[in-house]
């Protein structure tokens, strides 16, 4: 026995002392992966309480559900933002000082996560933080990356208690920064729920949004509104622009001054129009209509739509301007010719009165964009005499 344990006995030494490591440096790398996630926590809350500045602690709750859709432009559909989470923030005395919620909205992609904290104090959206995102960026600062200091500073103590919560959008991250105003208009809809809140609105109904082809007030005002305002149910139609904000009023009753402050917000929810073609130029020498549409690039999609000489029907459309992108090295998924092949195909088919396709793959959002540019070409050829 002896000379059994003389022999083996390095060799069970051995194999005692790596079972000791094993067993106890498995419980060491599940301590210290524990204490990273502690840690990581932690840290996450801490960023979370620096967007309010009284706020020393986080308690965790369930916000009342509420059933609000907005439109993915992306994809033209409807969703709800979803509640990755809520907060109440509290002071050094214990005190409730704000609320955050954390949110998902829908960009281009799905899963733009930010918390939104608002003061219970004030009814003020404090500001903003954001989590994580599937957004497209861009070395050549487009897109996404496009969303500067500028941007963000809007969200900085900004007044729920007020009809219009819209967001100045970034031309070229345009469907990241509606992203970013349905969360904020989200946000503000949970704590109305939570905490009794009223949003402000008014007796304001709009009946329909529709391109204007009349040449001369075109290029100064593109879109008209139909509206139902006030006690009475009166009518108007009114010149808007493309950023849906009151110019004039094209006919019947004048609205009030709280009407055509806050028609943006309205027609926004509307929802009737989202992709806005603008009308950028009319040249009546040389019958010229020359609009923009914006994409994906932030110089957008020029188009020159010719007249004949009574300006009674199209005789041409050419694709004069394009900076669109859908053939870069980040989309893999496009497999059609260089640009400006779509922009070119969607003219094309319709000049030769072919069925439009509906979208090219992977080039949604240009698509998009050409599709609301043979709709607004569509609809001046319906008005014109002899158009059809």
């Amino acid at each position: 026995m002896k000379n059994i344990l003389k022999t083996k006995g390095v060799l069970i030494v051995s194999i005692l002392l790596l079972l000791i490591i094993f067993i106890f440096g498995g419980m060491f790398s599940r301590y210290m992966t524990e204490q990273i996630s502690v840690h990581q926590e932690e840290r996450y809350r801490d960023s979370l309480l620096e967007l309010v500045e009284n706020g020393k602690t986080l308690e965790t709750f369930e916000p009342t559900e509420v059933d609000v859709t907005y439109t993915i432009l992306s994809e033209d559909r409807e969703y709800q933002p979803e509640i990755i989470e809520a907060y109440y923030v509290r002071d050094d005395n214990e005190n409730l000082v704000a609320v955050i919620y954390v949110l998902s909205t829908f960009g281009c992609e799905d899963g733009l996560v930010s918390a939104y904290a608002i003061s219970t104090e004030n009814n003020e959206l404090i500001n903003i933080k954001v989590i994580s995102h599937n957004e497209t960026v861009s070395v050549a600062g487009q897109f996404y990356n496009l969303l500067d200091e500028s941007f963000f500073n809007q969200f900085e103590n900004k007044n729920l208690d007020v009809i219009d919560l819209s967001i100045d959008s970034k031309a070229g991250a345009t469907y990241s920064s509606r992203a970013f105003e349905q969360g904020v208009k989200f946000a503000r809809e949970l704590y109305a729920a939570d905490f009794e809140f009223e949003i402000p609105s008014l007796q304001l109904t709009i009946n329909d949004v529709y391109y204007n082809y009349d040449f001369s007030t075109m290029v100064d005002y593109p879109l008209i509104a139909d509206v139902t305002f006030g006690r009475d149910n009166n009518v108007a139609s009114i010149y808007i622009d493309s950023d849906f904000t009151y110019q004039g009023l094209a006919s019947g009753v004048e609205p009030p001054q709280e009407v055509k402050d806050n028609i943006k917000v309205y027609v926004e929810d509307s929802k009737i129009i989202n992709h806005v073609v603008e009308d950028m130029s009319y040249n009546e020498t040389n019958h010229e209509i020359v609009v923009k549409v914006f994409g994906y690039s932030s110089q957008g999609i020029t188009v020159t739509v010719t007249l004949n000489d009574s300006e009674t029907a199209i005789t041409n459309i050419v694709l004069t301007e394009t900076h669109e992108s859908y053939d870069a090295d980040y989309n893999a998924r496009y497999t059609g010719n260089d640009v400006p092949a779509v922009e070119e195909q969607y003219i094309d088919e319709y000049l030769n009165n072919d069925v439009i396709i509906d979208t090219v793959a992977a080039a949604t959002v240009t698509s998009d964009a050409m599709e609301a540019v043979i709709e607004w070409i569509d609809g001046l050829d319906a008005t014109l005499n002899g158009g059809g």
